[in-house]
């Protein structure tokens, strides 16, 4: 399921809640929420015991290393420093 933040004002909590709730495994995409809404998704998915990652660039690989952290309970972050040519 994806959880876009342009979803704003009352019941954004709920919405994201209800996002991640139906989720076995949560990427959070940093370059494409805010601080805040990146934060409440961490702590989310660590309340409701689900598998959490992150990744900052957008390409298959760095979604794909997410997914491993994620699966294996790695780190939630860790810097991505694919280049494609």
């Amino acid at each position: 399921m994806t959880y876009d933040e342009a979803v704003t004002g009352k019941g954004i909590e709920t919405s994201l809640l209800s996002a991640i709730k139906h989720d076995d495994v949560v990427i959070v995409m940093l370059d494409s929420m805010s601080h805040k809404i990146a934060n409440q998704a961490f702590r989310t998915s660590k309340d409701l015991n689900k598998l959490v990652s992150s990744t900052n660039v957008n390409s298959p690989l760095a979604i794909e290393e997410s997914i491993k952290r994620a699966l294996n309970r790695e780190p939630i972050y860790t810097s991505a420093n694919h280049i494609v040519d």
